[in-house]
């Protein structure tokens, strides 16, 4: 095809030439661009194919897509801001090439949806990107398949054919198909897939709160179970910490299995009606009754087609859609003690009633696999609803119900019975409530076509009984799906209008209804009928017109019973079990208003009991009981979107619209960096924040012009990104802003730096978002999302996260993604043989201004690959270099939590530990990933894999001094009884009153502590709660006393409460005092904050490893932003 033409502008006279490093240009060359071509003519031609077309696209001036394409490209030329690689790489080449980075596709449980899988996955991969995948749908290795009588490989079989399939696929001829597959703890085949390696995949265990607290404990029951996802049903219950314990291990060993934090993602799901990311597509079955404008229908008539969705006796209308299947999956049978059933998948939501007083009622939404018998739910209240069109007239509803109650259906005709309690007196019954019943079916019949002979009621001699027969009765009964041995509340009645409701019901109370009870006991109408499914349908239709009720099963059983024979005898008669369904309270007054008796007897003695009451009748609140939960086989299962309420009425049953649309699952990531680094005055020493608000709304606006220009490689991945317009603006170049700031990393200060970037990109990216709303409109699910129901208007869903940076990181030689320096030194060897000395750049300069450079020391450097430790170097700068080795993982883990509160999505960061780290070392990590709020963690022990690594450093010398640290690692404190004695005190602190806790063994010694700040918000408690912890964890493990003590007084800020010894600078200060002067030494002077102070060396070697990269050969493979990456830049290996 031919090049598109860029077109030249005579905006960029200040830019400047720009300059690219030697690696840059590398990489440039080798990754990018064509043959002649020079990097900023590649960014031209991606600013005019995004943002000029996109300002075109809607109705913008030539002068302003213009403007704002030499917006775009200023910024990515600076080096302030950089796309991800697939849309600098296809921008302008063939349009079939995706622009996006990395996909999300679906998996259904079974073999054509398994390989439409597979086949999306290599469009993608042929187009660069990388996928993910969530294998928890398919059925566990060994279960039974249906179809052909074999059994499954299970998840991790269907792995190794994705995984083959990569291999084969040249990622746009630059690097090899990559994934990412994950599955759920509660998988059966979980343990074969945390023990299984694959050569194109990285892989994650999706955990909830649930599973982290029996890991933790804090649910002392370890019993978890393993669901085959198919059926619902639990293949094995295995203990929690010991699972937990196997994905440590294998993570110690290869840096595989990740942590995926499910309830965490899905607290920020931007797109809740979509249902929880990474679920398994909450559903109805098809045959479930769904409440609409046009009366009630069943899911498989709604499927493609929009309507209005009745909650609560309003109207709301779907997405166009309408139902769509989603797939064929197992479903629970959920039944309550009233009566209501519905089939429904386990993760859909149902409103769950939470608590329950006479004023109000408490709410939640709960997936209908967590219910329990006892729990109460909501269902619809509908008295709102004047009515709904149908078929069925009141008369013909009337006879209807007529015969089903007490009719026969012959091949000729249909006859109606009436039974007359009196003898009959000139033809007619003395019984005046059957003659109200038979004077209204003769009115209704003779509305019907029928011969001129037809003359109505007849009695039959001595049964007490008038008969009705009627062909055109029977032809109206034929006409709703009735036959000859077959009469009940069939479909065509249930979706009749509400007049036929009306006159079917009556017609059903009529012949088999009763009044009974008293104002004492109880006033109530009943219905009694053995078929107990056309209870349940009564019960529905009741429902609808606003009238609960409860179906009592088996209130009659089977068995042989006398009875009147209708000739005056009576004899024996072998009866069904008796069912019966019950109104109460104030759904007696609606009954009479709205369905009613035409019997006068019957409506007479209705109407007397409720004029008798003296009181209000009790008041319906609309809420069931659960009485079981059951596994209710496989079914074709499907999904609607009711924008705005993300509800709808599912068997009278309160339910959330069903979830994930079929192109939810297929998103992709939009993906862009900021470059932290380039944003730092050194002059005023602070970071230039107008700008980088000002930068990050370009950014923002251009990854917006991405997608609207963008092609993908499915359609169902088109509509789904358009549809939520979520982007993902992140940074680059933290480590380097940190250094310009001299702050380092696993600093407090260095955290709050980086946490204040963060948000004013975000700032940025929303402002941006709602000023694009004036200009495109609303992204087309907002209405549904999160920000609808704030009635905030955006463009996009979600707008910011932290991406893999490596490539695009060397194109404007930024440091990756929010990660420390991975080392300060390494040494690269060619393919010569030949050993290459790296020094950070930015080390030298600075070791040069500050006057300790000297070639003597950039060699010891080298040959240590750290600044650590090294003499020469002083603290403050060997602190701010330190690299991602050399800095503690509970830091690393700090950094990615706090920065984890700015951002929408998740971030990609890979927590690198020293070789000698613990298996307890990683699997206190994983806690505390969970603990700070991390929606996920990549962890990585240096040398762990097992190809042959580099050592790169040499050990380092002990300190004078000996050891300092008591054989690491092997101390565990034990654990406390349930009950001990504990004391309180309060004490007053800067940032409010303190109440302390603390437990003491039987020699009064101190052995935990806990507290809280009275009207403290949860940060400040949080904080307590930490340390309350490490003092315990202290106190427990045999620290002195005294020395524990020694640590936590005199800590404080810029704030104090107190004079003299009563003085308390902080809440660490506070429990100092109160250890001191209550088990220490009471009345003892006060302490002071002198004394020796321990310093800081390494007491092992301190190598970092790295591994060979599978390209170039190199020992320069190394793991950054949860991805493998090459540090050569003649190769620069990148798999995530």
């Amino acid at each position: 095809m031919d090049k598109p033409v860029v077109k030249k502008t005579n905006h960029n006279t200040s830019i400047g030439e720009p300059s690219w490093s030697e690696n840059a240009l590398r990489v440039w060359r080798l990754r990018f661009l064509d043959e002649g071509e020079a990097p900023e003519e590649r960014l031209r031609l991606v600013a005019m194919e995004t943002s000029y077309k996109a300002a075109l696209k809607y109705g913008l001036s030539e002068e302003e897509a213009l403007r704002r394409a030499e917006e775009l490209y200023r910024l990515m030329v600076e080096k302030k801001f950089m796309f991800n690689s697939p849309t600098i790489r296809n921008a302008g080449r063939d349009p079939k090439l995706s622009k996006a980075a990395c996909f999300v596709i679906p998996l259904g449980d079974s073999m054509p949806e398994i390989f439409d899988a597979v086949k999306t996955a290599a469009l993608i991969q042929q187009a660069g990107g990388g996928v993910g995948a969530d294998f928890t749908p398919l059925r566990p290795k060994g279960d039974i398949i249906a179809s052909t009588g074999g059994r499954s490989s299970g998840p991790v079989g269907f792995m190794r054919i994705f995984d083959a399939a990569a291999e084969e696929i040249k990622q746009g001829g630059v690097r090899r198909g990559a994934w990412m597959f994950s599955l759920r703890a509660s998988h059966p085949d979980v343990e074969e897939f945390v023990a299984t390696e694959f050569k194109n995949a990285n892989t994650s265990v999706s955990v909830d709160d649930r599973f982290m607290r029996k890991v933790t404990g804090e649910d002392p029951d370890p019993a978890w179970e393993l669901v085959n996802p198919r059926d619902g049903q639990v293949w094995k219950v295995v203990n929690a910490r010991e699972l937990f314990q196997k994905i440590v291990k294998r993570a110690h060993a290869t840096g595989n299995p990740g942590l995926l934090f499910l309830d965490r993602i899905n607290a920020d799901n931007p797109l809740p009606q979509l249902g929880p990311i990474t679920a398994t597509n909450p559903c109805v079955a098809g045959d479930t009754w769904v409440m609409t404008g046009e009366g009630p229908r069943q899911v498989q008539e709604l499927v493609g087609r929009p309507f209005e969705a009745v909650v609560n006796g309003t109207l709301h209308t779907t997405s166009e859609e309408g139902f769509f299947k989603t797939a064929t999956k197992p479903v629970l049978r959920l039944e309550t003690r009233e009566g209501y059933s519905l089939r429904l998948t386990a993760d859909h939501r149902v409103l769950r009633v939470v608590d329950l007083t006479r004023y109000r009622i408490g709410l939640e939404w709960v997936p209908a696999e967590k219910l329990r018998p006892g729990d109460r739910i909501l269902l619809h209240n509908h008295r709102s609803l004047p009515g709904w069109p149908g078929d069925l007239t009141e008369g013909e509803g009337y006879l209807l119900g007529l015969l089903v109650g007490d009719g026969v259906l012959k091949e000729d005709a249909a006859v109606l019975s009436v039974w007359a309690k009196e003898e009959a007196v000139h033809g007619s019954p003395a019984d005046k409530g059957a003659a109200c019943v038979m004077a209204q079916a003769l009115e209704y019949a003779m509305a019907l076509p029928h011969r001129s002979d037809f003359t109505g009621w007849f009695p039959v001699a001595g049964r007490n009984e008038y008969r009705l027969k009627s062909a055109s009765v029977k032809a109206l009964a034929e006409r709703v799906g009735m036959r000859p041995g077959f009469k009940t509340v069939t479909p065509a009645i249930e979706r009749a209008s509400s007049d036929g409701y009306r006159g079917f019901l009556r017609g059903l109370f009529d012949c088999d209804g009763t009044v009974v009870g008293n104002q004492q006991k109880g006033v109530s109408v009943r219905l009694a009928q053995s078929d107990l499914e056309l209870l349940r349908a009564v019960q529905r239709m009741l429902l609808r017109l606003g009238i609960a009720s409860t179906i009592y099963k088996d209130r009659h059983p089977s068995g042989i019973r006398c009875l009147p024979d209708g000739k005056g005898c009576r004899r024996e008669y072998r009866l069904k079990a008796q069912h019966e369904l019950v109104i109460r309270g104030d759904n007696l007054a609606l009954f009479a208003a709205r369905v009613g008796f035409t019997d006068g007897a019957k409506a007479q003695k209705l109407d007397s009991l409720l004029a008798a009451y003296r009181r209000r009748l009790n008041r319906e609140r609309f809420v069931a009981t659960v009485l079981s939960v059951e596994p209710g086989g496989v079914e074709d299962v499907y999904d609607v979107q009711v924008p705005g309420v993300n509800a709808f009425d599912a068997g009278g049953i309160y339910v959330h619209n069903c979830g994930e649309q079929p192109l939810h699952p297929n998103h992709a990531c939009n993906l862009g960096s900021i470059n932290l680094g380039r944003y730092w005055d050194p002059v005023r020493r602070k970071v230039k924040w107008g700008e980088l608000f000002r930068d990050a709304r370009v950014a923002a606006r251009g990854l917006n012009d991405v997608i609207e220009t963008a092609h993908y490689p499915t359609p169902e991945i088109d509509a789904a990104v358009r549809a939520s317009m979520q982007i993902g603006l992140g940074v680059m170049g933290l480590a380097d802003l940190l250094i310009q700031a001299e702050l380092p990393y696993d600093s407090p200060e260095g955290r709050r730096l980086a946490a204040r970037c963060l948000r004013v990109i975000r700032w940025a990216a929303r402002v941006e978002s709602q000023a694009l709303v004036k200009e495109r409109g609303v992204f087309p699910l907002w209405e549904g999302s999160l920000w609808g129901k704030k009635g905030v208007p955006v463009r996009n869903a979600a707008m910011t996260t932290v991406a893999p940076t490596g490539t695009i990181g060397v194109l404007v030689d930024a440091s990756s993604g929010i990660e420390p320096l991975f080392a300060v030194a390494y040494i690269r060897r060619t393919h010569e043989g030949q050993e290459l000395k790296y020094i950070h750049p930015a080390f030298v300069e600075v070791a040069r201004k500050e006057g300790f450079y000297s070639e003597e020391l950039m060699q010891e450097v080298a040959r240590r690959g750290t600044v650590v430790g090294v003499p020469g170097v002083p603290q403050k700068w060997q602190n701010i270099f330190k690299g991602a080795h050399d800095i503690h993982w509970g830091d690393h883990i700090l950094m990615q939590a706090e920065l984890q509160k700015y951002v929408d999505n998740a971030i990609s960061k890979t927590v690198n530990l020293p070789h000698d780290a613990t298996e307890e070392d990683i699997w206190q990590a994983y806690v505390l990933a969970w603990r700070t709020g991390c929606k996920g963690i990549t962890v990585f022990r240096d040398g762990c894999r097992k190809e042959q690594v580099l050592t790169i450093t040499q050990q380092l010398p002990q300190r004078d001094g000996g050891t300092i640290c008591v054989e690491w690692g092997k101390y565990v404190p034990p654990a406390l009884p349930p009950e001990m004695p504990a004391r309180r005190y309060y004490v007053d602190t800067p940032v409010g009153e303190l109440q302390l806790f603390v437990v003491t063994d039987e020699k009064n010694r101190p052995v935990e502590i806990f507290g809280q700040v009275g009207k403290a918000g949860s940060d400040v408690n949080a904080d307590v709660e930490a340390i309350c912890r490490m003092t315990s964890v202290a106190l427990r493990a045999g620290i002195a006393l005294w020395y524990v003590v020694k640590q936590l007084h005199g800590i404080g800020g810029a704030n104090a409460v107190g004079f003299g010894p009563k003085r308390v600078r902080s809440i660490a200060d506070a429990i100092g005092k109160v250890l001191n002067a209550h088990f220490l030494n009471p009345g003892a002077e006060e302490l002071t904050t002198e004394g020796n102070v321990i310093t800081g060396a390494r007491d092992k070697e301190g190598d970092v490893m790295l591994d060979f990269c599978p390209q170039c050969g190199n020992a320069t493979l190394v793991h950054q932003d949860g991805c493998r990456r090459c540090l050569n830049p003649d190769c620069l290996y990148e798999a995530c």
